[in-house]
Formats: structure tokens, C-alpha cells, sequence
């Protein structure tokens, strides 16, 4: 569960990066532009010198969905490497959630590899995960964001577009800071 106040310090925090990279607070925020301010490289498993075709099959084809992002430690620089066989959407989420992390400084989860090769989570904190998905949503869409697009009755194709979401995300984030309670009272909710 997320700590007192997390909620409130997501919205200020999203609002504060954007005012850094100076655009409105109804923008979007590009989560490859939030990476290279943080100074984190952003790659793909194609990008990753030494890994054999094999090793590509498995990640973007018959693994694809057991994964989404990690980020890693190379060279004193953070990498994140995104599963580019993901939706654009889907991958502007996970690359906001992995920023997310290193923006609250969560401790990284411990892998290992098995002798069989295949890669074992040694370490889960789920507030940390909760924490990351909720700060890597509202970056994404605050809630003045959701408000504004409510107000200019955009359609869920221009969202996704516009704000590099998946449908998923923009549901969620309408439902879960009320601002689809609140239409219902003017008119039906968007998501």
C-alpha cells in the first residue's frame, strides 16, 4: 500500500516536471524526454550487443509477455530495457513505471540467472511496485491532464495518440482519481 500523501506528492511531482521541461500541466509528458533529463539510457533487447538470435526469439517472441522492462546498472549509467515488442502505449508505461523507481530511489529487485539459463526475481517489494505503477501512471495523466481532456471531449484514439497511453491506463486513471464520478454528474464518463 502506498505511503500517506503518496498520491498528492505524484501529482505535484508530475506537475514539477513539467514546469522543468516548461510545458502546460495538461501536457503531455514523453517518457523518453523524462529519461534522457534523468540521464537514464533507454534501450531495447535489438540494442543490446552480445545477445545471440536465440536469445532475441525468446525475449520478443515466445517470452514476449512475461516481461515488460528492467532496469539496469551498466557503466555507472541506469539502462532501462523495454520489451519493444510491446504496443507503443504499453511502452511508454513501462518506461514511466521503471523511471518511476529510480525517481522514488526504490531499492532494484534482485535477479538471478538459474542454471538453465533462465532469468529468477530473487526479490519483490510490492509497495514499491504499487508506488512506481501509481507515479509512472500520473506522470503520464495527471489529473488536471484527465480534466482537460474531458473538457475538450476528446475521443480514447486521441488520448492514446496524444498521450502515449494504452486504454487500460486511461480507464484506470479516469476511474481512479474520480474524475469519472465527477462527469457522471455533468454527463456519461469517457472511459
Amino acid at each position: 500500500m502506498a505511503r500517506k500523501g503518496f498520491k498528492a506528492w505524484c501529482e505535484r511531482t508530475a506537475g514539477q516536471y513539467r514546469k522543468s521541461f516548461e510545458i502546460e500541466e495538461t501536457s503531455p509528458l514523453c517518457a523518453w524526454n523524462l529519461a534522457a533529463h534523468l540521464g537514464v539510457v533507454v534501450k531495447t533487447p535489438k540494442q543490446i550487443p552480445g545477445l545471440s538470435p536465440d536469445d532475441l526469439d525468446i525475449l520478443l517472441g515466445e517470452e514476449d509477455s512475461s516481461w515488460s522492462a528492467a532496469t539496469i546498472s551498466h557503466n555507472a549509467k541506469l539502462w532501462v530495457i523495454l520489451n519493444s515488442s510491446h504496443p507503443p502505449g504499453r511502452q511508454s508505461n513501462d518506461l514511466m513505471h521503471e523511471l518511476s523507481h529510480i525517481i522514488c530511489g526504490h531499492e532494484p529487485a534482485r535477479l538471478d540467472v538459474s542454471d538453465d539459463g533462465l532469468l529468477v526475481l530473487l526479490s519483490y517489494d510490492g509497495d514499491q511496485e504499487e508506488e512506481a505503477d501509481l507515479l509512472g501512471a500520473t506522470l503520464l495523466l495527471p489529473r488536471e491532464a484527465l480534466l482537460h481532456i474531458a473538457k475538450l471531449k476528446l475521443g480514447l484514439d486521441e488520448v492514446k495518440k496524444e498521450y502515449k497511453v494504452s486504454k487500460d491506463l486511461f480507464s484506470m486513471r479516469m476511474a481512479r482519481t474520480g474524475v469519472n464520478k465527477q462527469l457522471t454528474y455533468r454527463r456519461k464518463p469517457l472511459a
